[in-house]
């Protein structure tokens, strides 16, 4: 067992699992056929909001109120709240290509005010809030790429929308996964070799959220892994990063990874 401290001189790595899937990206985002969208079916006595997606639409909604359409184009997926609520996080893609996970970066007001895409041009592999800000860091993907990363990047966004991109980490280092560190101030990410034939020790790293210095806190060497597959057209990367509610445990997945799968 591996320990490290909350500054990550020090992570509790408690369980590994060793699981050989695939991800499915973005996901399909949330069912709702039974969303109601008149006065008669309001959410009586319900104490909060939920966002939703009925038939590819992002709605809020509010228990005693109107449902509040967001989208109105069909293609719209896996709404995440910004942590002061006041904005969703969501993706989109075009139906045609669903299932090659070309999906974009949007933010739209919870109010059902304005809509804002995040460099809609560019591929994005994940994307996710800051825990502590409206802050959101997001892989983007290489052109006609599914799996490899291109540009780790960070966009606060304030009552005016989406600000401009800041640049944390360029193509030459190849990201598989990332997430937060439950303060907010530091990213968690890990890495593979940029060629899914060459079999690179994973590792993970953390940084300060809006760039800087990253520090390797766990290379996985050959044999840490019990399962390591000695085909040697089958590498793999660590996935699945997430902190313990106390933000002293660290958990992590092992993906496979290859050309055929890339």
């Amino acid at each position: 067992m591996k320990r490290f401290s909350k500054n990550l001189t020090q992570v509790v790595i408690p369980t590994i699992l060793l699981l050989a899937l695939f991800l499915t990206g973005c996901g399909a985002g949330l069912g709702g056929k039974n969303i109601p969208e008149s006065g008669e079916n309001k959410l009586p006595g319900f104490p909060g909001r939920l966002a939703v997606i009925r038939q590819g639409d992002l709605w809020v909604l509010e228990g005693g109120k109107e449902p509040q359409r967001l989208t109105s184009d069909g293609r719209n997926s896996s709404p995440a709240w910004s942590p002061d609520g006041k904005w969703l996080l969501f993706y989109k893609y075009d139906p045609a290509d669903k299932w090659y996970r070309n999906y974009s970066l949007w933010v739209a007001r919870a109010d059902g005010g304005e809509v804002y895409g995040i460099e809609p041009e560019k591929h994005i592999l994940d994307a996710r809030w800051s825990p502590a800000a409206n802050s959101i860091a997001y892989l983007t993907a290489r052109q006609d790429e599914r799996v490899r990363s291109e540009e780790f990047k960070l966009v606060d966004v304030s009552d005016n929308g989406p600000g401009d991109p800041l640049l944390l980490k360029d193509a030459s280092e190849k990201i598989m996964n990332f997430c937060w560190y439950p303060t907010g101030d530091r990213v968690v990410f890990t890495t593979a070799d940029a060629n899914p034939n060459v079999k690179e020790s994973p590792a993970i790293k953390v940084m300060p959220a809006r760039g800087g210095e990253a520090k390797t806190i766990l290379t996985v060497n050959a044999g840490f892994l019990p399962d390591e597959d000695p085909r040697p057209s089958i590498s793999s990367y660590l996935g699945g990063l997430k902190f313990s509610p106390d933000g002293y445990d660290l958990s992590f997945f092992k993906y496979p990874f290859s050309a055929s799968i890339g």
